[in-house]
C-alpha cells in the first residue's frame, strides 16, 4: 500500500512539474508571439507571481477550515481551473487592453505599498522621534519640515512633467521612500531624523502629483475619475489601513525598529512594482 501511495505521489509530482516547466519555459515566447513587448511580458508574469502570494494562503486557510473537504478535491478543482484558463488563453488571444489593465492593477499595488510605508512614519511619528531622544517639540519640527518642503516640490514636478513621464516620477518617489526609511531605521539622533523628513521633498511631494499625471496618461478620458478613485482607495485606503494595523502591532510587540523595517521592505516592494508597471512609460 505504501509503494502504491509513493507511486501515486511521484506521478502527481511529475505531472505537476512537467506542466509547470512547460508553462514557464515558453510563456515569454507565447506572449511575444502574440505581440507583447518584453516589459508587458514582465507585467503579466509578475501579476501571476504576486497572485500566488495572496492566493496560496487564502486557499490553504479555506481548506483547513473545512475538514470535510479533502485536500485532493481542492487540488483537483484548482488544477482543473488552471487547465481551463490555459486552454482559454490558447484559443482566445489576450487583447491589448488586458495588458494595460494588468499594468494599472500593478500600479495600484505599488500605491498600496507606498502608502503603507508612508502611514507608518506619519502615525507613529512620536515613537520614531522618541527613539532618537526627541521630545514633542521635535515632532512638531519634523512635521513642519515635511510640510514646508511639499509645495515647492509639487511645483517643480508640475514644471518637469513635460520632460519626464509619470512612471519616472512614481519610481523616483518610491526610491526616495526607500532611502527615507533606511535613514529612519539607522537614525540614533535627531539630525538624522530631520534629514529623513527632508526626503519628503523627493518622496510624497513627488508621488502625489505623479499619480494624477499617471492616471491622465494611462486611462481614457471616460475612466479618469474612476482611476483617481482607485488610486486613492489603494493608497490612502488599503495601504493606510495596513500601515496603521501592521505598524501598530509590530510597535507593541517588537518596537519601532520592527515597524520601520516593515516600512523599508514595503517601500522596496513599491519601487519594484512601479518599475514593472511603468517600465514602458518613458520619454
Amino acid at each position: 500500500m505504501r509503494l502504491s501511495m509513493n507511486t501515486r505521489y511521484a506521478v502527481i509530482h511529475a505531472s505537476f512539474w512537467g506542466a509547470y516547466g512547460s508553462l514557464w519555459a515558453f510563456i515569454a515566447l507565447v506572449l511575444e508571439y502574440n505581440g507583447f513587448a518584453s516589459a508587458q511580458v514582465g507585467v503579466v508574469t509578475s501579476c501571476a507571481t504576486l497572485l500566488s502570494v495572496f492566493l496560496s494562503p487564502a486557499v490553504s486557510s479555506f481548506l483547513d477550515a473545512r475538514p470535510g473537504l479533502e485536500n485532493r478535491h481542492g487540488a483537483m478543482a484548482l488544477l482543473t481551473l488552471a487547465a481551463a484558463l490555459c486552454l482559454l488563453v490558447w484559443l482566445v488571444p489576450l487583447p491589448r487592453p488586458f495588458v494595460l489593465g494588468a499594468c494599472f492593477a500593478l500600479t495600484l499595488l505599488g500605491c498600496m505599498f507606498f502608502f503603507l510605508t508612508h502611514t507608518i512614519s506619519n502615525t507613529y511619528m512620536n515613537a520614531l522621534v522618541g527613539k532618537a531622544g526627541g521630545t514633542a517639540s521635535a515632532v512638531g519640527t519634523s512635521l513642519a519640515i515635511s510640510a514646508v518642503l511639499e509645495l515647492p516640490a509639487m511645483t517643480l514636478v508640475s514644471r518637469l512633467q513635460k520632460r519626464f513621464s509619470p512612471g519616472f516620477f512614481l519610481r523616483f518617489a518610491a526610491g526616495a521612500e526607500v532611502v527615507k526609511f533606511l535613514i529612519f531605521y539607522l537614525a540614533r539622533s535627531m539630525p538624522l531624523i530631520y534629514l529623513g523628513h527632508c526626503m519628503q521633498f523627493f518622496q510624497f511631494a513627488v508621488y502625489a502629483p505623479a499619480t494624477v499625471y499617471y492616471v491622465a496618461a494611462a486611462l481614457p478620458e471616460r475612466d479618469q475619475l474612476k482611476g483617481q478613485s482607485l488610486i486613492f482607495v489603494a493608497g490612502s485606503g488599503l495601504g493606510g489601513a495596513l500601515g496603521n494595523l501592521l505598524g501598530g502591532r509590530l510597535l507593541d510587540r517588537s518596537g519601532i525598529q520592527a515597524a520601520l523595517l516593515l516600512g523599508t521592505v514595503s517601500a522596496a516592494a513599491s519601487l519594484l512594482t512601479f518599475c514593472l508597471s511603468t517600465r514602458e512609460d518613458s520619454r
